[in-house]
């Protein structure tokens, strides 16, 4: 059996008394064992006098405490019955066991091994859609920054928590879990911010117990915290910190009330950390605020939630929409050329996570072209389709917001010009002259644009008019709105009407300070 364990010190000292009593000397008992090593080849090969002397005594200078492999107290177990002295049995002896190394080998704690309990991946309770946290949690921890050894992971469960602990079980690598977490907007939210924006890295040089988000706008940093508060069933020992910068950011107590505002927190609960590097294009510097907690066991378990996450959203479209939202929020820009819209792009740097990208937009029937950092989304047809999920829903505070940006350049955008005109002529018949003068146009121009909304069937076409000399003239063709067509242009008649509300929106939100208060996500 290649393991040890460490026993009462009280009964080791009676163990050893008596062995050692049999072979009278330390250095005897010692070569024996050597023997026994190399014939059962088990570990250590070669037993010194030392070795006995450390077993016996059970603490290390340091203060470490010092196994015993098992196979060794078997041996004595059998040396010391065949002695008569029969209070030395195996049974007897594991009565006396303090500690387990590994601690798998713990008998009391096999069936709490997560590799030994199954669960749903996923199910229904109440007829809404939860997760099985049990199902998702990791067979061992992530492997540790200096060493490369995966530690397995227990588990104690019921119908509503989990306590998932880990060998190195000091009190931070342990944590309380809630068995079902719902599968809510704010779920998949909260996954795609820290799939765009949290600390996700894992390498030999990472550290494996960090769990942490930073961002300067504070409604993505508390609905990060609302996903973790969604997800344990415990108060967690965050951290937060504010980076502020001496040169572009607001004073420090400035910043500091905006900050503990908006996440109700203490001022003497955040810290400061002062930069001085270049620029930063907030509208309004406030800093960017940090949040962090330390636990082993809860890293390796949000890897493993957020790895089964990205395979279960592309399930339901409904999902996708809402963790392609918090997707843009974090790492979506809007790039505008001459105030018209050009692209959106969503920054991704590692391969991986540009290939689920791509399947997310791929479920949402959204064209787009992987760049050398991002994926980017060209297209009239394409903005719309942004338009329509809603994508910009999450607003900006401190940066410029992504949605007002969005709206203009679509507003802008050549097509949508073209779209608007057509307002004009909602519950009519018109001719190419009636473009014409309307609008001040050139009627060849007017040609070119009404046959693109024929062949694009916004627009129906009837046969041209007769003129005076009994010949049909193209010029008096008469168009009229497709009515098929007629709910896609409501809503791009009522683009301007949405930006005024985003406009409010962000002003509601500087006066208030607290996103509670303003309901943008209906």
């Amino acid at each position: 059996m290649n393991f040890s364990i460490y026993l009462e010190d009280k009964y080791r000292e009676r163990l050893f008394c008596g062995i050692i009593k049999i072979f009278k000397f330390q250095t005897t008992f010692a070569e024996y064992l050597s023997n026994k090593a190399r014939i059962r080849k088990m570990k250590p090969t070669k037993i010194m006098r030392e070795t006995v002397k450390g077993w016996r005594k059970g603490k290390h200078v340091s203060g470490w405490k010092i196994y015993i492999p098992y196979w060794v107290i078997e041996e004595i177990s059998n040396i010391l019955i065949e002695s008569g002295f029969d209070e030395f049995k195996l049974d007897e002896i594991n009565r006396h066991i303090i500690a387990y190394n590994p601690l798998t080998a713990n008998p009391m704690l096999r069936n709490k091994l997560v590799f030994n309990i199954q669960g749903n991946l996923s199910g229904k309770k109440n007829e809404k859609d939860i997760i099985d946290m049990l199902a998702l949690l990791p067979s061992h921890l992530l492997p540790s920054r200096r060493a490369r050894k995966q530690h397995p992971i227990f588990v104690e469960f019921s119908n509503k928590n989990l306590r998932v602990w880990s060998q190195a079980c000091w009190k931070k690598s342990e944590t309380r879990l809630k068995r079902y977490v719902k599968l809510d907007q704010v779920f998949w939210i909260g996954c795609a911010l820290y799939f765009g924006e949290g600390y996700t890295k894992v390498s030999e040089k990472s550290d494996n117990s960090k769990i942490s988000l930073g961002n300067s706008e504070p409604i993505l940093v508390k609905k990060f915290l609302e996903w973790l508060e969604g997800i344990l069933d415990e108060k967690p020992k965050l951290s937060f910190y504010l980076e502020h910068n001496e040169r572009k950011s607001k004073n420090k107590q400035e910043c500091l009330k905006f900050w503990s505002d908006w996440l109700t927190l203490d001022k003497k609960c955040i810290g400061i950390r002062t930069i001085s590097n270049s620029g930063s294009r907030l509208q309004e510097n406030y800093g960017l605020m940090g949040v962090y907690l330390t636990n082993t066991v809860l890293r390796s378990v949000i890897k493993s939630l957020l790895e089964e996450s990205k395979k279960i959203v592309l399930t339901k479209r409904k999902w996708c929409i809402d963790w392609l939202k918090g997707l843009i929020a974090g790492e979506g820009s809007v790039y505008i050329k001459n105030k018209s819209i050009v692209s959106v792009s969503i920054g991704s740097i590692r391969p991986m996570d540009r290939e689920f990208i791509k399947r997310l937009l791929e479920r949402l029937v959204i064209k787009y072209r992987e760049g050398v950092n991002d994926i980017c989304i060209f297209g009239w047809d394409e903005f719309y389709k942004l338009h329509l999920l809603d994508a910009f829903e999450i607003p900006q505070l401190t940066n410029e917001s992504k949605k007002i940006k969005f709206l203009r350049g679509f507003l802008n955008h050549q097509k949508t010009k073209t779209l608007m005109k057509m307002k004009y002529f909602e519950n009519k018949e018109f001719t190419v002259r009636d473009w014409s003068e309307k609008f001040h146009v050139h009627k060849q121009v007017v040609h070119r644009q009404l046959d693109r909304l024929v062949k694009k069937d916004f627009l129906i076409q009837s046969r041209g008019g007769i003129d005076n000399r009994g010949i049909i003239n193209d010029t008096m063709k008469r168009f009229r709105i497709n009515l098929d067509k007629k709910d896609m242009l409501i809503k791009i008649w009522g683009l301007s009407r949405e930006l005024k509300m985003a406009k409010n929106l962000k002003e509601k939100l500087k006066k208030f300070r607290n996103v509670d208060s303003v309901n943008f996500i209906s």
